[in-house]
């Protein structure tokens, strides 16, 4: 079964100890009761006797619950501001996500590709190309499936990273996982004043 968490939530950490004990009786030396007149002794110690006791062995119940956690630090935004007449690329922008987690994680990209104008003049380029790189690393920093290793077209990751693939265990995460996402924006002579801009989503799956 697998919960579908959209990325900048988080869940807590919780723990619950539970302990139960049990107190040990032991056997207590007794007096000889005093004998009333006409009463019948039910019981008497004489020098000598001895007294067997058994009593329940102490028992003691302890758990620990460890609850589902999610920690998420960082942001996948970019933006480049775009000043004076000419081509080439763009420096590249930098992003990195921090995830924690105790339970199987993935995550599914959608809607990635060239970014359209949606501001500025009518006339020129209505779209830019750009280019992306999303290395996956571990919290000892190993190299994860789903690396791009370079920049990559944006549609390349829409089928590179599903709900059921790559899965990223704990146990191989080390608890950790750390998201590394790169930009570049491929900027020409035509295109003219505006904002050029594409939207996609990052899901975060849960198992």
């Amino acid at each position: 079964m697998k919960d579908r968490t959209w990325l900048g939530k988080c869940a807590a950490l919780t723990a619950l100890f539970l302990a139960a004990s049990a107190s040990h009786v032991g056997a207590q030396d007794r007096s000889v009761p005093t004998r009333r007149a006409g009463s019948t002794p039910v019981f008497g110690y004489a020098v000598g006797d001895q007294v067997i006791s058994k009593a329940n062995p102490p028992s003691t119940n302890s758990q620990v619950m460890s609850s589902p956690f999610l920690y998420l630090e960082g942001a996948f935004g970019g933006r480049w501001q775009i000043d004076g007449y000419g081509s080439g690329s763009s420096a590249v922008s930098v992003n990195q996500i921090t995830i924690q987690h105790n339970e199987t994680i993935a995550l599914d990209f959608e809607g990635f590709g060239p970014m359209l104008k949606t501001s500025g003049s009518s006339s020129g380029l209505q779209t830019m190309d750009w280019n992306i790189a999303v290395e996956v690393y571990s919290s000892g920093g190993g190299v994860l499936p789903g690396s791009t290793g370079g920049l990559v077209v944006p549609t390349f990751l829409n089928t590179s990273f599903t709900p059921g693939s790559p899965l990223y265990t704990p146990g191989v995460t080390g608890g950790v996982l750390y998201l590394h996402v790169k930009r570049q924006a491929i900027v020409h002579a035509a295109h003219e004043p505006g904002q050029y801009e594409n939207q996609g989503s990052i899901t975060l799956y849960r198992y």
